[in-house]
């Protein structure tokens, strides 16, 4: 009986926001940690972009609930893949403040984000063709084969 009332309750929207950004924020971060060299920043950050999109296209989701999330997720993330503690706070701190400074200024200068699809789909199509050309040339270096003959 009390499963039952449990599974009939809505979420709050702070609860319901705390988790789609923890779930997004994560996926992003394990997406760009695996971009990341030994003892480097990543080579690809998602994360920030990700979050940024969540509450501009959701304005439900931009509330203490879904900093919460993002906080969460990126400290999460940080720890579980080997960083210290300070090092993860301060990397989630500048995360958020990313956000948080885009934000402001989106909405300072009342810019219309909403017409930038256009220019969204130009940019990944060039940034798609830039990386089916790039992609092949890095992956020469772990051929089996030698390509480039060693002149000795």
């Amino acid at each position: 009986m009390q499963l039952t009332r449990i599974t009939e309750q809505q979420l709050n929207h702070e609860t319901y926001a705390y988790f789609v950004i923890v779930f997004a924020v994560l996926v992003c971060c394990f997406i760009g940690i695996a971009t990341r060299p030994i003892e480097y920043l990543a080579l690809l950050w998602p994360a920030n972009a990700a979050l940024l999109a969540l509450f501009l296209r959701f304005p439900h989701l931009n509330n203490v609930g879904g900093w919460l999330g993002a906080f969460s997720a990126f400290m999460f993330a940080d720890l579980v893949t080997g960083n210290s503690l300070l090092q993860s706070l301060f990397l989630t701190l500048s995360n958020l403040i990313s956000t948080i400074v885009s934000i402001f200024f989106i909405r300072y200068f009342k810019i219309n984000y909403k017409y930038y699809i256009l220019v969204i789909h130009s940019f990944i199509y060039l940034a798609s063709s830039l990386l089916q050309a790039v992609w092949p040339v890095r992956l020469l270096q772990f051929s089996p084969c030698q390509i480039y003959p060693i002149h000795s």
